[in-house]
């Protein structure tokens, strides 16, 4: 938590604030505070400090409704001690601090400039414009030259001789990709995902080819980074360490596992890697080798994402969502792929084993690369201490149990039951 007390040198707008992060400290600084923070489970840890008249005492809380249900109790309890809160922090917007733990910084923001830390994408931002146009035109030259790129990009594939196209061989790569079982189950269907055979153009057409090359390169390229990364052998991983959840996902992972082969990690998976799902070079591994992630929260409610939206993203892969925010608002089109548009998790898989075998298309999904990055970490503090600075006037404010729980904890029903 220490790390959240560097505002500056995060670049939050407001970072003339002291924090108190250890026990010791805060028990011997608590009399003098302007705010005191108290994480919602952990309320009644240690016997509450004396309130002081000038203090703004505040609720924080970092989970789900299903997860932060059980703190209720405790709040309950205060309040019939006539104990009060003047402010709640969590991810709701209806929160009066915002608990962000990341978001898009654009390529072009100078050093020098604050970073932002509100909740949606600026969609009036040049940024925004400069991609939606991007987008067009890459939709325009690739309605054309699509075909031509995917046998390029296919023909660098590991495995498949410079001499001329291996069919076979390259027909038993992307095999590798797909599990040769028929599903069963809720989204069931006898049909199994089978992939295409991509058709491999002949070194005497590529050579033929330089004239036109040069010119398109004018119009739009691809990273040799971009290549590298349409060609990863894996499909999909997932991360998790809480088995049995509430959104049901790992019914919908097993669903899906049925039509594709999904790496799974953790206590959920059969794979272990590092002492948590935070571990960074984890991911690395996973963006070396995996074109999806699967972003799928234990929770579908209002507003509700975590972290996993963000990992994936920041190692250059294409994150799979599955959770009850509106996504449209807080990244660009075409960077994700939401569960909830599909049908069926039949229909889902096919759009995978589609986009593996089409590098053009997979690529598009990562075009929002050359426009932003994902900002490490944001320090949920940066908002706390903007409010505060901000907070004239709230000395009398009192958030009620009832009214925060009934603003903020709207769920949903799962996919799959």
């Amino acid at each position: 938590m220490e790390t959240f007390s560097k505002l500056r040198e995060r670049r939050c707008s407001s970072w003339r604030c002291g924090f108190e992060w250890t026990k010791r400290g805060s028990v011997e600084r608590v009399r003098d505070a302007d705010a005191v923070v108290f994480f919602s489970l952990d309320l009644y840890a240690q016997p509450l400090p004396p309130r002081k008249p000038h203090q703004l005492w505040i609720w924080l809380e970092l989970e789900a409704p299903p997860i932060s249900q059980v703190a209720t109790g405790p709040w309950s309890t205060a309040e019939k001690n006539g104990i009060y809160f003047n402010m709640t922090m969590s991810y709701h917007h209806l929160n009066d601090i915002l608990t962000l733990n990341s978001a898009l910084k654009p390529l072009v923001t100078a050093a020098e400039c604050p970073l932002t830390t509100e909740n949606n994408l600026d969609i009036s931002s040049v940024t925004y414009r400069k991609y939606v146009e991007h987008l067009r035109k890459y939709d325009d030259v690739m309605d054309t030259e699509g075909s031509v790129w995917n046998q390029k990009i296919l023909s660098q594939r590991e495995g498949i001789k410079s001499s001329g196209p291996n069919p076979q061989k390259e027909n038993s790569a992307m095999k590798n990709l797909v599990k040769d079982e028929r599903s069963i189950g809720p989204f069931s269907s006898n049909e199994t995902i089978e992939p295409s055979t991509v058709g491999l153009r002949s070194m005497a057409e590529k050579t033929n080819d330089s004239a036109r090359d040069e010119q398109m390169k004018d119009i739009f390229h691809f990273t040799e980074q971009e290549v590298k990364w349409a060609l990863r052998p894996k499909i999909a991983v997932w991360v998790a360490s809480n088995c049995q959840t509430d959104s049901k996902r790992e019914n919908l992972v097993a669903a899906l596992q049925r039509h594709v082969r999904v790496t799974t990690v953790g206590k959920c998976g059969e794979l272990k890697c590092g002492r948590n799902h935070h571990d960074s070079f984890c991911y690395r591994w996973f963006g070396s080798s995996h074109l999806f992630y699967l972003s799928l929260e234990n929770a579908l409610c209002e507003e509700y994402y975590s972290e996993k939206l963000w990992r994936p993203m920041e190692h250059n892969m294409v994150p799979i969502v599955y959770g009850g925010a509106k996504y449209n608002k807080i990244l660009p089109p075409g960077s994700y792929i939401n569960v909830q548009s599909y049908p069926n998790i039949l229909a889902l898989a096919k759009h995978l084993v589609y986009l593996s075998n089409n590098p053009v298309s997979y690529l598009r999904y990562l075009q929002w690369r050359r426009y932003w990055e994902v900002n490490e970490p944001l320090p949920w503090t940066c908002n706390l201490c903007s409010t505060l600075h901000k907070a004239a006037g709230v000395m009398d404010k009192r958030v009620t149990l009832d009214r925060w729980w009934n603003d903020t904890s709207d769920c949903y029903d799962p996919l799959l039951s």
